[in-house]
């Protein structure tokens, strides 16, 4: 199964004042957000969904082939005034890249969601005025599911928030007729043939089924279509959270349910339009905008959310093209989840990350172009890591090992490997790797 290509080079900046409305479709970014947002023009996306961390403090794991791994940590060193900060950040180059008719959907709990509503106001009023910037706020929705634990000390807490921002409230999509935004009219509480919905019911010329009522005050007089449903109100209770057994499920802990986005999506946003998602994770926004006749750009900091995003398209014919950006600093590298610090590095020096993160022997990754094998560490490297790895680099004849660090022992076993056995390794710290891709950029 093809899984998309991986393209590694960095994008051209885009200055935030660009007015360019073209943008590459069909990508997956593995990056931070703030950087590949930089890059994008300026009023070039008609959808925005996020599902950013919610700053819980929990870490959440993934499940990939038979391992368990962690695949981000839900918190923002500094605390909740750093954490507002930081996606502050975010959420204003989200404003810019929005289409004058384009919309927001930031998902999240009760945590701080409060705080973020607040960031939202100033964005959208301008950078100063919260009541102006309220004012571009079309709902606040409540995603009410009835699964999970149940409250012993308090209500038990069954709900998140969807806060619906658009850039200008007049020019702003939302397609009332699709069918994911409807739904079945309620009959009359008092009528127990669950015919009567309340009001005048009769058949038109086409054999369709209505019922008119008359609005505050006996001013208009609206007719319904049985068939057509009604509009949602802002508390959705029809869709459930996805469970351990649903089939749905990829093995991403924060996964939402597609029909959630798939409702969001063709919403707010026309056939054929641009959806973006920054806070990917497993990339069931993407998906939905794909089965949606939506395109789509996805971004996500982890390699292992990914994979797996590129795994899904895959499955449903979509050929994606990942595009891993080298703008994080060595500091920033080494402060990386593990796995996604030796992913990471496994790409900046040309390669294809192992599939497996345990029981890979020792090999992280091998080169693309001819298969040497990359062992990463993120801690420093001495004469023991070579002594292990040795089997890898004699059936090779060449290979790789990158350390935050080399020691002595480990550059003279080096030397020896080479003068006395012809064997090609190379030992390269992470500032190194850097300074190596930017020669090649450059070149």
């Amino acid at each position: 199964m093809s899984m998309g290509k991986i393209v590694k080079f960095p994008l051209k900046k885009v200055k935030s004042t660009a007015t360019a409305r073209t943008i590459e479709t069909g990508v997956i970014y593995c990056a931070d957000n703030l950087e590949v947002m930089k890059r994008l023009p300026s009023e070039s996306i008609d959808l925005i969904y996020i599902d950013p961390p919610f700053f819980s403090g929990r870490k959440y794991e993934t499940i990939w082939g038979d391992t368990v791994e962690v695949a981000y940590e839900d918190y923002r060193k500094g605390g909740l005034d750093s954490f507002i900060s930081w996606m502050t950040k975010r959420l204003d180059q989200m404003h810019r890249l929005l289409k004058p008719s384009g919309s927001l959907f930031v998902h999240m709990d009760y945590r701080a969601i409060h705080h973020i509503k607040t960031a939202l106001d100033k964005i959208f009023g301008g950078g100063t005025s919260i009541d102006s910037g309220s004012k571009h706020m079309v709902n606040e929705i409540i995603w009410s599911y009835s699964q999970g634990g149940k409250g012993k000390k308090s209500f038990a807490k069954k709900h998140d928030t969807i806060l619906w921002y658009a850039k200008d409230i007049k020019k702003y999509v939302f397609n009332c007729k699709a069918k994911e935004v409807r739904g079945s009219l309620t009959p009359h509480k008092n009528d127990s043939s669950g015919k009567n919905y309340g009001g005048r019911m009769g058949v038109d010329k086409d054999n369709r089924e209505y019922v008119e009522k008359w609005g505050t005050g006996k001013k208009k007089l609206y007719r319904y279509y049985i068939d057509e449903g009604k509009i949602l109100e802002d508390v959705w209770t029809d869709i459930n959270s996805l469970q351990s057994g649903d089939s749905e499920r990829v093995g991403w802990d924060t996964q939402k349910p597609k029909k959630l986005l798939k409702r969001i999506i063709s919403g707010a946003c026309k056939d054929g339009g641009i959806v973006a998602d920054f806070f990917c994770g497993c990339g069931t926004a993407v998906v939905a905008a794909h089965e949606l006749r939506r395109k789509y750009i996805g971004c996500d900091i982890s390699d292992k959310a990914t994979k797996i995003i590129r795994k899904r398209l895959a499955e449903i014919g979509s050929d994606c093209k990942e595009v891993s950006i080298s703008e994080l600093s060595a500091c920033q590298l080494k402060r990386l989840n593990p796995f996604d610090f030796q992913d990471r590095m496994v790409r900046l020096l040309g390669g294809e990350p192992s599939e497996r993160h345990s029981g890979d022997g020792g090999v992280d990754g091998k080169i693309i172009s001819d298969g040497a094998p990359i062992q990463v560490k993120q801690s420093p490297v001495g004469r023991p890591t070579l002594d292990s790895f040795y089997k890898h680099l004699k059936a090779h004849g060449r290979g790789y090992i990158v350390g935050t660090d080399i020691s002595r022992d480990a550059y003279a076993e080096m030397s020896r490997l080479e003068r006395e056995e012809g064997l090609d390794l190379k030992l390269l710290t992470v500032e190194e790797v850097l300074e190596s891709r930017k020669l090649k950029e450059a070149a």
